[in-house]
């Protein structure tokens, strides 16, 4: 039984209130551009796909699509896991296609931007550009509600 990734499943804690604040209760309608990263099972895609819900946005496999097809799609974008297989040429399209269409990118990595090697540095310029969050490491609380959310479901 698998939780779906909802905005009533997620569970807000001190690890990633900022998180959840600054993708889904932000009311700033000029930032367009984030990146979301933190350790591996800290709800990152969890909190993503939130996102991608509220703003109606398309998940993307950068190297599943060629750049037609990046330019047809024109809307929100998800990213999951941007730095895994990544194709710096396309992610750089991709970027100034969503610049130019004032359309909404979040691209989600347990690396911070900072400590991937670019071989494109245009491409690490443009990230450098965006709102840049942080998730951390589940704390107690968090992982004691998820045990008990967990226990719980098994009964429902």
């Amino acid at each position: 039984n698998q939780t779906s990734f909802t905005q009533d499943n997620f569970l807000v804690s001190e690890c990633n209130k900022f998180a959840f604040d600054s993708l889904i209760k932000n009311d700033d309608n000029n930032i367009f551009n984030f990146f979301l990263y933190g350790e591996k099972k800290s709800g990152k895609s969890h909190l993503a796909s939130i996102w991608s819900l509220k703003n109606h946005c398309v998940k993307l496999n950068i190297n599943k699509y060629d750049i037609d097809q990046i330019i047809e799609i024109n809307q929100n974008i998800l990213i999951d896991n941007v730095f895994e297989k990544i194709n710096e040429e396309k992610l750089f399209y991709l970027i100034n296609h969503c610049i130019s269409k004032n359309l909404k990118i979040l691209f989600t990595s347990h690396i911070k931007p900072i400590n991937y090697n670019f071989l494109l540095k245009d491409l690490s310029s443009r990230i450098k550009s965006f709102h840049l969050v942080q998730i951390y490491k589940p704390d107690d609380y968090l992982v004691s509600n998820l045990i008990i959310k967990l226990d719980l479901e098994k009964f429902l």
